[in-house]
């Protein structure tokens, strides 16, 4: 039979014994919100690399035991040996909730979500910041 789950991993400061703390001596810098600005809008951008894809994975078969594919920012196809695991996906241009904010995806995924075998485990990952 085959199943479907879904795995949250919810750090929490309930759950922690440990929190993180900044050892850096400089906690904080005093700038101003028109720095800020200047530094935001003049700085250079970094010189991109070239990405390859690969549609490799479309040589798997469906009898293929054990196999990684790194579909795109955190999202990964995996497979154990009969369960298929897809990690954090990740399927849209930006890697948050609201298209226009977020980092922007420098190529599109390896493997679009038609593409996709059946999942049978969906483990997504939520990073809660706190102060």
């Amino acid at each position: 039979m085959r199943f479907f789950a879904v795995i949250f991993l919810i750090p929490s400061l309930i759950m922690a014994e440990e929190t993180f703390t900044n050892t850096n001596q400089d906690t904080s810098i005093e700038r101003s919100f028109g720095e800020f600005l200047k530094w935001r809008f003049s700085r250079k951008q970094p010189d991109r690399i070239q990405i390859e894809s690969s549609d490799e994975w479309k040589q798997l078969e469906q009898e293929t035991k054990y196999y990684a594919v790194w579909i795109g920012h955190s999202t990964y196809l995996l497979n154990n040996g009969g369960l298929t695991i897809l990690t954090d996906p990740v399927f849209s241009k930006r890697a948050s909730p609201f298209s226009i904010a977020g980092p922007r995806r420098l190529i599109s995924p390896s493997i679009s979500l038609q593409e996709l075998p059946l999942i049978e485990l969906l483990q997504l990952v939520i990073i809660i910041m706190t102060t």
